[in-house]
């Protein structure tokens, strides 16, 4: 059995990264009856203890916390192994570490498994099945239209910005360049907390809302000077 095929189960199975109609997809030219025994094989290493979930959502300063922690990594297979199968532990994180550190994961599972895929379909890209879908491939217009796709990508948001008012441009800039900091706690009998992780409200009946305060990273005379330079119309 492929080694690789059995981390690509065990990965999909860990971060709950699909099921197995998932995993069977992504590898169409193996055979379907491999696959399915892998799957079985790598579900059942996993026990559901050590599924890892993912978080929702994240702010914009929580994502440029995880880009940089990914690109730590520089897609070092070996280096994203050790850490996905490492220990984690939510007990001993506040809320913020435990949701940078479900989203670093999942991340990282997602970039794991794809260079392994690679290297699988690598691999077994000689079979005559392969083949024949290769050659079948070399005559496809979908490298054209990815390529085109991509040109109207990278163009459209300048377009979309030059066709609106310097001053909607603006706010737009300056609300995304905000995030929500957490600053306390209003407990369920009332009482207001300075707390802001585990333990929150714990003499009070527990926590009845969350209290956060929105940050900005820009000021809004620096977002008008950039909208200036990108509206078309004011």
């Amino acid at each position: 059995m492929n080694d690789k095929l059995l981390i690509c189960a065990k990965i999909t199975r860990k971060y709950i990264l699909g099921d197995k109609d998932f995993f069977i997809q992504s590898f169409p030219n193996l055979p379907k009856k491999d696959l399915e025994q892998t799957w079985h094989l790598g579900f059942n290493a996993i026990r559901h203890s050590e599924v890892i979930k993912n978080v929702q959502q994240i702010n914009i300063f929580q994502s440029k916390i995880i880009g940089d922690e990914i690109s730590k990594f520089s897609n070092n297979k070996y280096k994203i192994h050790g850490y996905l199968f490492s220990r984690f532990d939510p007990s001993i994180l506040d809320l913020e570490e435990e949701i940078l550190e479900r989203r670093l994961r999942h991340e990282l599972a997602k970039i794991y498994f794809q260079l392994l895929r690679v290297e699988i379909v690598q691999e077994n890209a000689s079979t005559p099945h392969d083949d024949l879908k290769q050659k079948r491939a070399s005559f496809s217009f979908f490298p054209l239209i990815y390529f085109a796709g991509f040109l109207l990508l990278l163009f459209s948001q300048n377009i979309i910005n030059g066709f609106t008012s310097a001053e909607k441009l603006a706010q737009k800039y300056y609300e995304r360049s905000s995030y929500e900091v957490r600053i306390g706690a209003i407990c369920q009998d009332g009482w207001k907390s300075s707390a802001t992780g585990r333990g929150a409200c714990s003499h009070h009946g527990g926590v009845q809302n969350w209290k956060y305060k929105k940050i900005y990273r820009r000021s809004l005379t620096d977002c008008k000077e950039e909208a200036l330079k990108k509206s078309w119309i004011d």
